[in-house]
């Protein structure tokens, strides 16, 4: 997807180390709300984290665990006026 290879990129910059582990180097952007949920929210900045590759297959791997630690989110815990995941912590 063209239009978001510069999120990415960007993304990556900001942030070099993994948002989950804070030790590896990040190398995969992650969408918090699946794209195959909320396809409107894969361009969103929000929506996005860094992960370092370990990491990302953890959360691809262990969903239920990463909804529990907010690795993912529902499409329902989307605040759309502040444009970023609602934590229940």
């Amino acid at each position: 997807m063209e239009l978001f290879r510069p999120i990415a990129l960007r993304l990556l910059t900001d942030h070099p180390r993994c948002q989950r582990c804070n030790i590896r180097q990040s190398q995969d952007p992650h969408h918090l709300i699946p794209r195959s949920v909320a396809p409107q929210l894969v361009l969103e900045p929000g929506n996005l984290i860094a992960l370092c590759r370990p990491c990302h297959d953890w959360v691809k791997s262990n969903p239920r665990e990463a909804y529990r630690t907010g690795f993912l989110f529902r499409s329902t815990e989307w605040n759309a006026v502040l444009k970023k995941p609602i934590r229940h912590d």
